[in-house]
């Protein structure tokens, strides 16, 4: 292990790279005996990488004056921001930005989608780097996809983005063909679009594929964002790696770049509708038929409608939209096939299955059994017994 001199100097603006920060940390305590510690921003950051002590900076240089500072200083900086592409001034760890634009194309690729937009920011070379290997993916399968392209210094303007993007984003739904997918290229994009669409679509918000990238979903208020993954633990356990090659051999090449792959695609319910696919309302809707009927509770329009927190009209037409079927004919359905179940399964008497399906008579159960398999309750258990046998 390197011996303790000094300290090394960390910085983490963006909260997405918290799992970077903690497998650098992880990682570099067991190479080195070096302290690491996160000494805050602007003057703070001048003052602890200039000092005699600092025996490395690891930082995410996204402003000039970062830049700027890390050329004059002898010690390793190692960036780990694609913000601004890499920094002459420092050894640079990347996500693997192709791969995930790849990724994010072959998953909607792989869900029969022949429509697709890719949400992205300008002038940002991660932004950059991920679109242009999503929609060179998409051209290898003879597809192409519309560019949306947000201002990300708007952000500075919380009102005018507002009003900026409303005009943006109705501009561009106007245009937009449903069933269609949409790669935004973080989560944070992703979260605009879904509320963006949502105003606009309304009901039919859901025939819109939607996936972004860093799996922040739940903090961005989307638990249902599909979304990918990068390799965090990668990238910090290779800064991790390059700082110690530099420690230890005294030399480093500003300049260098190295990529980390293993990115994951996170699979959620926004990604669950479009061509081949369910309505993330009617796939809810299914999972509580199954939830219900499995205690022994009779599904009705009305309590699952209620238990979804939609009215029944919506429910009614999500259902077909999506299924091509209707919502009652599925439940009839699904009771049948889960009174069979218990016929095969328990020795309950038929009535009392019956009721414990929705039936009120047995001879209802017994109707519409014959009409799916052929024959009595009664036969198809002594038939399930004997195959058994």
């Amino acid at each position: 292990m390197l011996e303790e001199l000094g300290y090394i100097h960390y910085s983490c603006k963006y909260r997405p790279m918290a799992g970077v920060f903690e497998a650098f940390k992880r990682h570099w305590s067991s190479l080195s005996a070096i302290p690491v510690f996160d000494g805050g921003a602007g003057e703070s950051v001048i003052r602890s990488v200039q000092s005699p002590e600092c025996r490395a900076w690891v930082a995410m240089l996204t402003r000039k004056e970062e830049r700027a500072l890390a050329a004059k200083l002898s010690i390793p900086v190692v960036n780990y921001s694609n913000y601004h592409g890499p920094s002459a001034e420092a050894i640079n760890v990347f996500f693997d930005e192709h791969e995930i634009g790849r990724l994010a194309a072959e998953s909607f690729l792989s869900k029969g989608h022949t429509h697709f937009v890719v949400a992205t920011y300008e002038n940002i070379a991660f932004s950059t780097e991920r679109s242009e290997a999503f929609q060179a993916r998409l051209r290898e399968a003879g597809k192409s996809a519309s560019p949306w392209t947000l201002d990300p210094d708007l952000r500075e303007n919380p009102l005018r983005f507002e009003l900026e993007r409303r005009k943006l984003f109705k501009r561009w739904f106007e245009k937009l063909e449903l069933p269609a997918a949409v790669f935004c290229v973080n989560d944070s994009v992703a979260a605009h679009v879904t509320r963006m669409a949502e105003m606009h679509f309304g009901e039919r918000a859901w025939l819109l594929s939607m996936a972004g990238v860093d799996d922040t979903a739940a903090s961005e208020g989307l638990p249902q964002l599909s979304s990918l993954r990068p390799n965090y633990t990668g990238v910090g356990e290779a800064l991790a790696e390059t700082l110690r090659a530099a420690l230890k051999d005294g030399r480093w090449e500003n300049g260098n770049v190295c990529r980390i792959g293993g990115a994951r695609w996170i699979e959620r319910e926004s990604t669950w509708g479009g061509p081949g696919g369910r309505s993330p309302l009617v796939t809810r809707c299914v999972r509580q038929i199954e939830k219900m009927l499995e205690k022994d509770e009779s599904p009705s329009v009305s309590s699952l409608a209620g238990a979804l927190g939609v009215s029944r009209r919506t429910l009614l037409s999500h259902f077909r939209d999506s299924t091509g079927n209707t919502l009652r004919d599925y439940l009839i359905e699904a009771r049948i096939k889960r009174a069979a179940k218990l016929l095969q399964e328990t020795d309950r008497s038929i009535a009392d299955i019956a009721f414990a399906t929705g039936f009120s008579k047995q001879s209802n159960l017994s109707f519409r059994f014959r009409q799916v398999y052929g024959m009595s309750p009664r036969d198809f258990r002594q038939s399930s017994k004997a195959t058994d046998a």
